[in-house]
């Protein structure tokens, strides 16, 4: 039993510390708090104890207890630019291959002509579509993260 207790000592420690970083969250931070059913309040975070975390949501304060909170996230603004920069380089890359792909007479030609001219606007399609989608992506980053028990 006590060789039980002496290995379950870090998982507690761990899910411990993952709720401290709950409690630094400063009041008025945007939040997201999602359930394990799937209930989701995204507000502004009132107060976190140890039981207890308190988000004003469309202007109700919700309580979700610790046992039911399976993520908490925090609003990042700069989690959209980056999101919209790996979405863009990510649909370059995709606007390429499809250029290349569409084009039966572009292998093995030379550099110039209609090869650049169908991978240019591939490029360009591509990464306006793929920073579209990663801007669009939540900019919420994930700072707590439990486990079904």
């Amino acid at each position: 039993m006590k060789l039980a207790l002496l290995l379950m000592m870090p998982l507690l420690a761990a899910a411990a510390e993952d709720w401290d970083r709950v409690r630094a969250i400063p009041a008025g931070t945007m939040v997201k708090v999602r359930t394990f059913e799937g209930v989701e309040s995204k507000g502004a975070l009132e107060a976190v104890d140890d039981a207890f975390v308190r988000v004003k949501h469309r202007g109700q304060t919700v309580n979700v207890a610790r046992a039911d909170a399976g993520r908490v996230s925090v609003h990042d603004a700069g989690r959209r630019a980056r999101n919209a920069v790996i979405g863009g380089a990510i649909g370059v890359a995709v606007g390429i291959v499809a250029a290349f792909a569409s084009c039966p007479t572009c292998s093995g030609e030379l550099p110039g002509g209609e090869a650049n001219e169908r991978l240019a606007v591939g490029a360009a399609v591509g990464g306006a579509a793929g920073a579209g989608i990663g801007a669009a992506l939540a900019p919420y980053k994930t700072v707590y993260k439990a486990k079904r028990k």
